[in-house]
């Protein structure tokens, strides 16, 4: 008796059906020590949050289809412009260190009157300032996921797109040191970290806005749209060939660099403004957590409460990061400097189908996925069952095209060395092709193995900008010492080989962590697992005998 009313107590907590008094000592049915005991278990049986609506977990209310793909696309924009600013200052890199960190007077000094070893010390400079960037990112996804989650997804994307469009657009206008002195590499330094911490904020709130706020049978889908933004480095490099072939080496070295920053924070000023209008909405879905959730713990013990799954997701980002720069960036680098192949725009051209394999795998894992399924759902494919198809969820189909990477990466990587240019273009192509299919449905996986709704941002920021640090802006690097020791581009494959099965195991621990939390949870909560008091889950409802619900 004593387990029949905890379990009927339970169940009446998650669907929020009924509030059973305690002090009521009327004897009721199993022995229960409450008056509607007999009467509550008939309602829960009819009203279930699997069939009731009014029962289930709240959701992001539904709009018109224009109005859902205009905020998603606000929610991504800023995203695209990260990817863009961070692209303009490695391209224009030499530039840059070149007016802020030679000392010269005569303005040609950048195309003509700067030594070798100068001008190499301005670009070591400069790089170091990018590396910077990657750095600080950590902590903008602490600060502006504290933002989301205490004051609302929409603040913090309003907050980051603004801490972007202010130094992008102070650095077009700052002055050289020739004119100002040491304040031009102070200043520059500052407004560079400042674009880190901005960006780390960026991305992990723009991917947990749109997964909250998509419809559930979408979520895979917009998640990948989020990361698909990467193209935005293909923009960068577009602009970057046509002011050369317009104003020419010169003026670009002078004054012409300064175009494509005032570019971009003009367009983070009007996404700014977009927003502002009234098109980002805050996500229902964290409004409701935080309206019926008791005062949350802070940062500290969110995060301490919450490691094991940040450990877990930046395990899992350690390929997507690594693969991505290892594609993009290691292997373009090699093929022109060791194959003297015009590797450029081959890499936009690639970087591009990146970008749509990414959104169609989204697209796949939304259609192969139950919609309300989650992580651990059942499958569409009614011939198979639930729970018994392959692709059953996002986590699965990332593991699949993950296992496909693990194999085929050293042995492409091993024939970059020999492959004729149009067999380099097929191995690269393939490449990007799995890797995209493993990195779209991570997207919405990410956000949906966090299961406290009210620290959801938090967490992914501090692990998403922990994966980006640690392992994509060492990716080249590692690839290339490995290069040298190994006296062939063979042991970049071994790397990317090894992050890959490294990912693929931290999916499949993370994913089966996940099951075991929601196992006794109705279907309809899955995907949003319920939490109680200081982030507490409710584990303690159990399946009955028939059917898989619990009474």
């Amino acid at each position: 008796p004593a387990r029949a009313c905890r379990r009927i107590s339970t169940e009446a907590h998650i669907g929020r059906a009924t509030t059973l008094d305690p002090t009521d000592t009327t004897e009721g049915v199993f022995g229960c020590p409450h008056p509607s005991a007999a009467g509550l278990t008939d309602r829960l049986v009819e009203r279930h949050p699997d069939t009731d609506p009014e029962l289930r977990m709240p959701l992001p209310p539904r709009l018109s289809t224009f109005r859902l793909v205009l905020t998603i696309v606000l929610g991504a924009a800023g995203n695209l412009l990260e990817w863009y600013d961070f692209a303009i200052f490695g391209i224009f890199a030499q530039e840059i260190g070149q007016c802020f960190f030679v000392e010269a007077d005569d303005p040609e000094a950048c195309t003509a009157g700067v030594s070798a070893g100068a001008g190499a010390a301005s670009s070591i400079y400069s790089y170091i300032l990018f590396a910077g960037g990657f750095l600080v990112r950590p902590v903008g996804g602490v600060l502006f996921g504290w933002v989301a989650d205490h004051k609302g997804r929409a603040t913090s994307l309003m907050l980051s797109i603004v801490g972007m469009a202010v130094p992008t657009l102070a650095i077009s206008a700052l002055p050289c040191r020739s004119q100002i002195g040491l304040a031009a590499p102070l200043l520059l330094t500052v407004f560079r970290l400042m674009q880190g911490v901005a960006a780390g904020g960026e991305l992990p709130g723009a991917l947990v806005y749109a997964v909250e706020r998509a419809p559930t049978h979408l979520r895979a889908t917009f998640g990948a749209l989020v990361q698909s933004t990467g193209v935005g480095s293909v923009v960068a490099n577009g602009i970057a060939a046509l002011l050369l072939s317009t104003i020419g080496a010169s003026a670009l070295c002078q004054w012409g660099w300064r175009l494509p920053f005032a570019a971009g924070g003009c367009c983070a000023l009007l996404v700014c403004c977009a927003r502002l209008a009234g098109g980002l909405p805050q996500s229902e879905e964290w409004a409701a957590a935080v309206g019926t959730a008791s005062p949350r713990p802070g940062l500290l013990a969110t995060l301490h409460s919450s490691w094991r799954q940040i450990t877990l997701i930046t395990l899992v980002l350690a390929y997507s990061m690594a693969g991505y720069y290892l594609l993009f960036v290691w292997i373009t680098h090699y093929l022109r400097t060791e194959r003297g192949l015009p590797a450029f725009g081959a890499s936009c051209v690639l970087n591009t189908a990146w970008a749509v394999t990414v959104l169609f795998s989204g697209l796949l894992t939304d259609r192969l996925a139950a919609p309300a399924g989650g992580l651990a759902g059942p499958s569409c494919n009614k011939r198979r069952g639930p729970d018994r198809a392959w692709f059953s969820s996002p986590a699965s189909v990332a593991m699949s095209f993950g296992l496909l990477t693990l194999l085929a990466s050293q042995p492409i990587f091993q024939h970059l060395r020999t492959a004729s240019p149009g067999e380099v273009a097929c191995l690269q192509g393939l490449l990007a092709i799995l890797h995209g299919m493993s990195v779209g449905p991570l997207q919405v996986w990410m956000v949906l193995s966090l299961d406290d709704v009210s620290s959801r941002a938090s967490c992914l920021g501090v692990a998403y900008n922990l994966g980006s640090s640690l392992f994509g802006g060492t990716a080249p690097l590692v690839a290339s010492s490995l290069t040298a020791i190994t006296g062939g581009p063979r042991g970049a494959g071994v790397y990317m080989a090894v992050v890959t099965w490294g990912s693929v195991s931290a999916i499949a621990v993370a994913d089966r962590m996940h099951r075991r939390r929601t196992a006794g949870l109705p279907l309809a909560a899955r995907d949003q697992h319920a939490v109680g008091p200081g982030g507490q889950q409710h584990s303690n409802a159990t399946p009955a005998a028939g059917g898989g619900r619990a009474v």
